[in-house]
């Protein structure tokens, strides 16, 4: 699974923000063998944190990706995001939201969004394609 992350819980930084979700950072599964297996294990020490989870199609644009490259300064061959956008066709991403119910003056969710890999053999060039150059972006 690849993950797609974005936005902050108490305005903290991604690693310290996974602090207030347990004691230990967020572990994505290597490997599921069940389609109804959770991909991403949590757990929560008390009731500040609600999750839900949702699905959706994968419903990135060859126009979305290749602007954000852009923003980024990353320059790519001719046809590259058509390749990306055709290999993950009708794949499902699985979106969390971490809800945090305590007193903050910042957003109060944290969003998780994982895709299976169909696409990248390193984990580099999936963070180049999906990293986000511009600030409150929302992958």
């Amino acid at each position: 699974m690849l993950l797609i992350s974005a936005c902050s819980i108490n305005n903290k930084p991604v690693k310290q923000a996974s602090s207030l979700i347990n004691e230990q950072p967020l572990v994505v599964s290597e490997q599921s063998n069940s389609p109804q297996a959770d991909p991403l294990e949590y757990s929560k020490t008390n009731n500040l944190i609600l999750v839900s989870t949702t699905t959706a199609p994968f419903d990135y644009t060859v126009e979305q990706l290749e602007a954000n490259a852009k923003n980024c300064g990353f320059e790519y061959e001719s046809g590259y995001f058509e390749n990306l956008v055709a290999a993950f066709k009708d794949t499902v991403k699985t979106i969390y939201t971490f809800k945090y119910n305590g007193e903050n003056q910042a957003p109060d969710s944290y969003r998780v969004t994982l895709i299976p890999n169909k696409f990248f053999s390193a984990r580099s060039d999936f963070k180049k394609d999906f990293s986000l150059c511009v600030g409150g972006g929302e992958a």
